[in-house]
């Protein structure tokens, strides 16, 4: 079987190493300095996450030892970098584009449509189970086969980024 068998099979594939070592520890070095900015901990000394987590309060934000960003600049370079992009754009190629009864192309496959995953971070040591097992975000493909969804950035998805009003 091919790496593309198996990936259409599977429904998932894990890319290794897409990202230089030295990239990625700066890429995370990086994210950690926003995160101390963003909510006051050192994630070297475990004692100052007191203050933003909360195990006793389901509500609270963090629960279960976890906290989250979605827009650090370590995270905009680790959408925007080059080889992950790619990586992206032969994955959107491998699965047809083209409607076969229409002919119609649905999507362009080399236009990057990214969701926006937030990047998680675990209070270090921390052992109870915070219930962030694997999943499928709402971004995640099932979204984008919903005809209303598809009716609703048309426009984006045929690369007529002008013609787009939300």
């Amino acid at each position: 079987e091919s790496v593309i068998q198996r990936l259409k099979i599977a429904g998932v594939i894990k890319i290794r190493r897409a990202v230089d070592p030295e990239e990625a520890t700066r890429m995370n070095t990086n994210i950690m300095a926003d995160f101390t900015s963003s909510f006051g901990v050192d994630p070297t000394k475990p004692e100052t996450y007191s203050a933003i987590y909360n195990d006793l309060d389901r509500k609270a934000e963090p629960y279960g030892g976890v906290q989250q960003m979605y827009y650090s600049q370590a995270q905009k370079d680790a959408r925007q970098h080059e080889t992950l992009t790619k990586a992206r754009e032969w994955l959107n190629r491998i699965w047809s584009s083209v409607d076969e009864q229409s002919g119609e192309q649905r999507i362009l496959p080399e236009v990057e449509t990214t969701y926006v995953d937030r990047w998680r971070h675990r209070l270090p040591g921390y052992s109870v189970q915070t219930g962030m097992k694997e999943h499928m975000d709402n971004g995640g493909i099932g979204r984008w086969h919903d005809p209303a969804y598809q009716q609703v950035y048309r426009h984006i998805m045929k690369g007529d980024f002008d013609k787009y009003d939300p």
